[in-house]
């Protein structure tokens, strides 16, 4: 494990494009922070506020790329224990929200 992660740091980009990213999130958090400051009714009030609303802004395109995985993954995993528990017992329960 330690010679895959001394690969990927010696031969890709990584630490140049994470440590981009994390530059460019400070960058436009600023630029949301003096854009919103002095406008009454926002949310935004310190630059802490906007970090949060940069990061929530980008996390839903994350979501929708990873819901249907963890969809699939969920539903068969539900399918399986309920296979399970008629085979156990005979019946099946029926869950919500679990």
């Amino acid at each position: 494990m330690k010679r895959f992660i001394n690969d990927i740091l010696k031969y890709t980009p990584f630490l140049k494009i994470i440590s981009l990213l994390v530059v460019l999130w400070l960058i436009f958090s600023a630029a949301l922070f003096f854009s919103e400051r002095g406008i009454d009714g926002t949310s935004i009030t310190t630059y802490e506020h906007a970090l949060y609303w940069t990061t929530a802004a980008y996390l839903p395109s994350v979501y929708i790329r990873v819901l249907p995985f963890l969809l699939t993954a969920t539903i068969s995993a539900d399918v399986s224990l309920s296979m399970l528990e008629l085979k156990k017992t005979g019946k099946v329960a029926m869950r919500l929200n679990e």
